[in-house]
């Protein structure tokens, strides 16, 4: 079993994120705009502006002529214009700011000028299907929003919209293997469940012990122990806080509980290092799988990148 010394320490500090500029990327299809009303519910919570993007990608038409290139981007242009006016014609934002941004270029690399631009600090998202995050909203560009976007990712996946979007969270989930990349992630969970004041529901998957039904015991103590360490006392008053330790595949632990807690949010650390040695990983296929099956959207905060949040 794992020693405390070999525990990376968790800080207690609590502070409140605020979504202030949200970057919804849409491609207007049907999963995306399932995806829209998420986006509009966080923006009017947090009184944010939404940054409506649609990317013409030129790879789109790799086997054109050369000289027709130009004139079909023009084209693809127009067309995405109208299906933009069309498309914010048909939803009701009532007031919240919205920018709408139809632009030509590799998708990631214009994504990324405009995180950069308007200081996006959430992008949303939508899924296609079970197949990984390569039937993204966009195409194998999904991968790198999903790796390099240098603030949190809201995706809603096929049965995301089982859990309609809602005014007010009640039960947030948050996955943890005690990385650094998943304490990040805590902290999001946090200053969203004190925001809400909602329950948060810290779990933690292990891999399942020997047959000495002691083992599993003393795991699911020590487990317990350090998931209320993560979850510092002092944000008790503003929600209610349940632990959770499973053992087995990270993913279906994952996947049932959230569905079995009837949560509303899942949010999880992906991409990053310094897990506990022999315990379960929630990044890689497990993060993909979780995206793209779960019934309510996912909130993942990349490990390598900066929380930020107001004091």
């Amino acid at each position: 079993m794992t020693n405390d010394s070999e525990l990376k320490p968790v800080p207690s500090e609590i502070s409140r994120i605020r979504f202030e500029n949200i970057l919804y990327a849409t491609d207007f299809s049907p999963a995306s705009r399932t995806a829209f009303p998420y986006a509009l519910a966080m923006a009017q919570h947090y009184g944010a502006t939404i940054f409506v993007v649609h990317v013409i990608s030129p790879a789109l038409y790799t086997y054109s002529p050369p000289e027709s290139l130009v004139p079909l981007l023009d084209a693809a242009e127009t067309s995405a214009n109208e299906f933009m006016r069309r498309f914010v014609a048909s939803v009701d934002m009532g007031d919240t700011p919205h920018q709408e941004i139809v632009k030509v270029g590799e998708i990631w690399e214009v994504l990324s000028s405009e995180i950069n631009e308007h200081n996006i600090d959430l992008i949303v998202a939508g899924t296609r299907g079970r197949r990984g995050l390569s039937k993204l909203i966009m195409g194998s560009v999904a991968e790198e929003i999903f790796r390099l976007a240098n603030c949190p990712v809201l995706t809603v996946g096929p049965l995301g919209v089982d859990t309609p979007p809602q005014s007010e969270l009640r039960t947030i989930l948050v996955a943890t293997d005690f990385s650094t990349d998943s304490i990040r992630a805590t902290k999001y969970a946090i200053s969203l469940a004190e925001e809400f004041e909602a329950r948060l529901i810290a779990m933690h998957v292990a891999a399942s012990p020997e047959a000495d039904p002691s083992v599993k015991i003393r795991l699911t103590d020590f487990f317990t122990e350090r998931l209320r360490e993560v979850v510092p006392s002092e944000a008790t008053p503003w929600c209610k806080v349940e632990s959770v330790v499973e053992f087995g595949a990270p993913a279906e632990a994952i996947l049932r509980t959230s569905r079995d807690r009837q949560a509303e949010l899942i949010v999880m650390g992906v991409r990053g290092g310094g897990a506990v040695p022999g315990v379960s990983t929630h990044f890689g296929a497990t993060a993909h799988r979780v995206v793209t099956e779960a019934h309510c959207p996912v909130l993942t905060i990349r490990g390598s990148q900066e929380v930020d949040i107001d004091s």
